[in-house]
């Protein structure tokens, strides 16, 4: 238990409030079994053939290749990304306090999906992309109404922090928060769904 302890004062330390140890854990746990159970294993014949005609490349590579550090690379890289999310996100109360509101209009804006949320576990996190100082993004309520459903959070804020060729090299935040026309970036948004 004195591990979970450190683990909270940690995030603590990082600013992270609304989480706890196990909160995290559990999300991590969840996004690592996701991650690690759609990997169609290779079959010895599969190694079998690529080692017969994949070419000397393909031969060193096998001979490189370890299956349980191809896992751990994947979990780390999830462990990171779930890192970055929580990071760049915060708690429904700072929210609040970032925008000087009550936590009720921020609520509200949760339940209308005018403002874009993700859960760990049972905690709601805000990314703190949606915010340019101590505002909303302009626009950011046609952008949100946009965005199709089933995209992981990592992936949604890629693509909001992302440059798009379409707006001449800048990110959908960065658009928004310019001042960019609310509805070329919500066309974008829906875009993403018909990928």
């Amino acid at each position: 238990m004195a591990n979970m302890l450190d683990f909270e004062a940690f995030l603590a330390s990082h600013g992270i409030e609304g989480l706890t140890g196990e909160d995290v854990l559990g999300a991590l746990e969840e996004g690592i079994d996701a991650r690690t159970s759609v990997v169609v294993p290779v079959t010895a014949g599969d190694l079998e053939y690529l080692r017969a005609h994949g070419g000397v490349d393909a031969r060193a590579a096998l001979d490189d290749w370890d299956p349980a550090a191809a896992a751990g690379r994947r979990a780390l890289g999830y462990t990171r990304e779930a890192g970055d999310l929580i990071a760049d996100s915060v708690t429904v109360a700072q929210a609040a306090r970032l925008l000087g509101v009550d936590r009720s209009r921020i609520s509200r804006r949760l339940r209308d999906k005018t403002l874009y949320s993700f859960r760990i576990g049972d905690r709601i996190r805000i990314p703190l992309w949606q915010f340019t100082g101590d505002r909303l993004l302009p626009g950011l309520t046609e952008v949100v109404a946009a965005l199709p459903r089933g995209f992981s959070p990592a992936a949604v804020a890629a693509r909001m922090r992302s440059p798009w060729d379409e707006l001449g090299g800048e990110s959908i935040a960065g658009f928004l928060a310019a001042g960019g026309a609310p509805e070329i970036a919500a066309e974008l948004v829906a875009a993403m769904g018909r990928w």
